[in-house]
């Protein structure tokens, strides 16, 4: 369907209207301290699970929409011109109803984009009746803010061959363009390791053979997401279950996407429970074009009061020591400043 684009949000404009005691929607009174002190969540209301990309001169975010046991039907996606003023489309880009999406009837989770040609192609998550469990899809459209079209049946499910069945649930998406080899690979599930296998020719669909587990990655639990950069392929991934305050990204490299060993390198980012900082998880990275500057999109706990159904997205910087790994990201609530895309 198409989306209009409404509902420009600067935070910092939204806080200055607050009530010095203003309650939040499920009952936790907000602390005046830190709604002062806040400028992040980037993204206005619940959502989690942020695929933050940038396609042209416009950065784009694809989120969870979020709320209680992630019920959620509809994705909706967001774009900025830089980082720090995010605008909502008015209308879903995809809802999960069993008609826009024929083989899903909601769960609309933890969506990931990738551009190849004139096309856009966005991998989720949704429940699927014919097999009473989570299954992934691939919708396609002209525009990264749709229309998109569904696949009519669901390219990823928990019938599908080892290792499949072994990664858990058929969930967190995330296609990859790898640069050195030029294929082009989806990455998901939860469970022991997540599970990695090259697209098909037309995006639609996984060429099978090539699936394989990841393995090596401490602590591994979800949503995987990889970017290479400087010779080194970046993993990252969430530890722990989202509802706990302790979830947390974990980080790994390697010279090799497919063959090589994994250098975990631990802890990437975690809670921060003096700032009310907690459940800080479900990564992405963007790079600005023609700089080297990178940026992390995560979810956390709503600030304050917040819980693992009631999660907002944000923004941090990223920053690479001289062997070029990622160094420890500081998570915060005054958010990134305002940068456009050269």
């Amino acid at each position: 369907m198409h989306s209009r684009l409404t509902s420009t949000f600067s935070f910092l404009a939204a806080v200055s209207l607050l009530s010095p005691a203003q309650t939040l929607p499920w009952g936790v009174a907000a602390s005046p301290l830190l709604l002062q002190k806040r400028v992040s969540p980037v993204l206005a209301g619940f959502n989690a699970d942020p695929n933050i990309i940038v396609f042209g001169d416009t950065y784009y975010i694809y989120p969870t929409n979020d709320g209680e046991n992630w019920e959620g039907k509809s994705f909706y996606v967001w774009k900025s011109k830089d980082l720090v003023s995010w605008t909502k489309s008015a209308e879903p880009i995809l809802t999960l109803d069993g008609v826009d999406v024929p083989w899903s009837d909601g769960k609309a989770w933890a969506p990931g984009i990738i551009q190849r040609g004139e096309k856009y192609y966005f991998y989720h998550s949704g429940s699927n009746p014919a097999t009473a469990d989570l299954s992934i899809g691939v919708a396609v459209a002209p525009s990264p803010e749709g229309p998109f079209t569904a696949h009519a049946e669901p390219i990823i499910t928990n019938r599908d061959p080892e290792p499949v069945r072994a990664s858990g649930a058929a969930i967190d998406p995330m296609a990859f363009h790898d640069p050195v080899s030029g294929r082009w690979f989806l990455l998901w599930g939860n469970g022991r390791a997540p599970v990695i296998a090259e697209l098909n020719e037309d995006m639609l669909g996984i060429n099978w053979p090539t699936a394989r587990e990841i393995s090596g990655l401490e602590g591994y639990f979800e949503a995987p997401f990889v970017f290479f950069r400087d010779g080194l392929y970046h993993m990252t991934w969430s530890v722990d279950d989202t509802r706990e305050p302790t979830y947390h990204v974990a980080y790994a490299t390697s010279t090799d996407l497919l063959g090589g060993q994994w250098a975990n390198h631990g802890t990437l980012l975690e809670q921060d429970p003096s700032l009310g900082i907690r459940g800080t998880g479900h990564q992405s990275f963007v790079n600005v074009p023609g700089t080297d500057d990178w940026y992390i999109a995560y979810h956390r706990f709503a600030v304050p009061g917040g819980d693992g159904m009631h999660r907002e997205t944000t923004i941090d910087r990223v920053f690479f020591d001289e062997a070029g790994v990622m160094k420890k990201i500081v998570p915060t609530l005054e958010g990134v400043p305002a940068q456009a895309v050269p």
